[in-house]
């Protein structure tokens, strides 16, 4: 696993030139939290609106999942 504050220097300069970096965790923050993890699956809505975040420019979007 990395983690983002070893590599926070390393994407600093990309991040200021390309835009807005969000990520999000999948279990338990985008979908509700679940027994096992093809269980957890995203509603529709948030789907649709991660969908419009992703089309943004300036703004980049990761899902993390651990």
């Amino acid at each position: 696993m990395k983690y983002l504050f070893e590599y926070l220097k390393s994407i600093e300069k990309p991040i200021r030139e390309r835009g807005l970096l969000v990520s999000l965790d999948y279990d338990g923050t985008l979908t509700p939290i679940a027994a096992t993890p093809d269980k957890a699956v995203l509603s529709t809505e948030v789907k649709s609106a991660l969908e419009e975040l992703a089309r943004l420019k300036n703004f980049e979007l990761e899902i993390i999942s651990g």
